[in-house]
């Protein structure tokens, strides 16, 4: 065996690496021991944890994060939600007035939720159940209220005439003019709202869910119109 080989095979491991080799293990224990004594801030945990939720997204509906035995994001609550939704319907009954539709516009609760209601001579002109420029203002604020509502929850769009007969080879009779215009306002807070179809209904009700009697035309003009059902928000 020459010299040059007898060389090569009595190198071992350099000497460096086994003082690199505890040292590393001397700092893995130090860590070790520190997490072990260590507390968690709770409370800036669930600052920094609720930060990241608004900004990405990360944790769904219905889901919590738990650090320890501690709950640090809890289960989302829907009644700040709902009382969003509440504020800003109130803001709608201001801006209607603003703008001078204060009779055209009526906002009460019933026992499904807070119903919008919009006179048809707001929408439609008679017979018809085109959308009226007009009413657009008004139909776009809906379409930013709508989007704050909790997820799950949905609107009623409810079509509604007074009994005076319509037969047209568009509208055989009432049933169709109300389910008519309550899809028009549908559709228009999808296209132009954004609003996503899976919060939306639309139901016709003809003459049959009148709120006034129909023996005076006051009484026909109230029943003439469309109901806006915020489902639950009360």
């Amino acid at each position: 065996m020459t010299k040059k080989k007898k060389q090569q095979e009595g190198k071992g491991v350099p000497i460096w690496i086994v003082t690199f080799a505890d040292l590393t293990t001397l700092l893995l224990v130090f860590f070790i021991l520190l997490l072990s004594m260590s507390t968690i801030n709770v409370k800036k945990s669930r600052m920094a944890l609720m930060s990241l939720k608004r900004a990405f997204g990360v944790l769904q509906s219905g889901q919590s994060t738990k650090i320890g035995k501690k709950i640090v994001v809890p289960q989302p609550n829907m009644q700040p939600s709902r009382d969003t939704v509440r504020k800003n319907l109130s803001g709608l009954q201001s801006f209607v007035s603003m703008i001078g539709l204060s009779q055209m516009v009526t906002i009460n609760e019933s026992q499904r939720g807070i119903v919008v209601t919009i006179k048809n001579r707001l929408l439609y002109d008679s017979g018809s159940a085109k959308l009226k420029k007009e009413a657009r203002p008004v139909l776009d604020k809906l379409a930013y209220i709508i989007k704050l509502m909790p997820e799950g929850s949905r609107v009623d769009v409810q079509g509604n005439t007074d009994n005076v007969p319509i037969k047209t080879s568009k509208y055989p009779s009432n049933w169709e003019l109300s389910i008519a215009r309550a899809l028009s306002v549908v559709r228009y807070l999808i296209k132009y709202g954004s609003v996503s179809p899976t919060r939306l209904s639309a139901e016709g009700f003809g003459q049959y869910n009148p709120v006034a009697t129909n023996e005076t035309a006051e009484g026909r003009e109230k029943n003439r119109r469309v109901d806006i059902v915020f489902v639950g928000i009360h």
